[in-house]
């Protein structure tokens, strides 16, 4: 990939990263980047040989709506495996993002607290966050956006920060 060996952009939200956390970030970002390169583009391959006729055979037409598609394709072995590798990916982004953040938690409230103002923001305090979105973990992410560990916390921000950087594969964060 045309990024590959791009880094993030080094800002005060951005927690210091250890070798070996490092590390780990860069074998997640790998990883994802050889699921889209190497084993998504089989998927067209998969369809047009195994489910579209298997489809075929069994309702004596093409699929008509992604629905259908979908249907076909989850009952693939090759889409089994790219689906579930993906999601693992995905897990695997979240955990390598959040040690930093965990080590550094109290470090980054501070930073923030004591940068200068570039705006506000008032938040209703009696605002109930809807069960839909505390019921999963939206895209993965433990604890969601909304969850504050600490007072005055910002660890959501950085966690996402530096998986958007991971997730995107290099392309988005650096300068």
């Amino acid at each position: 990939m045309s990024n590959a060996y791009k880094e993030q952009q080094v800002h005060d939200a951005l927690p210091a990263t250890s070798h070996d956390e490092l590390a780990r970030q860069h074998f997640v970002r790998s990883f994802k980047e050889h699921l889209v390169t190497d084993l998504h583009p089989g998927l067209k391959t998969v369809y047009e040989k195994r489910a579209k006729g298997k489809f075929i055979a069994e309702h004596q037409r093409e699929p008509e709506t992604i629905q259908e598609v979908g249907q076909v394709m989850k009952q693939d072995a090759h889409y089994q495996a790219w689906s579930s590798l993906l999601r693992t990916s995905q897990e695997m982004m979240w955990s390598s993002a959040q040690i930093p953040v965990q080590r550094a938690i109290q470090e980054l409230a501070t930073q923030a607290a004591q940068s200068p103002a570039v705006g506000s923001l008032r938040l209703n305090p009696d605002l109930q966050i809807p069960a839909y979105h505390t019921a999963v973990d939206i895209h993965c992410q433990p604890g969601g956006y909304h969850t504050e560990y600490i007072e005055n916390d910002v660890a959501q921000g950085a966690i996402y920060d530096r998986a958007v950087y991971i997730y995107a594969m290099g392309q988005m964060g650096v300068e």
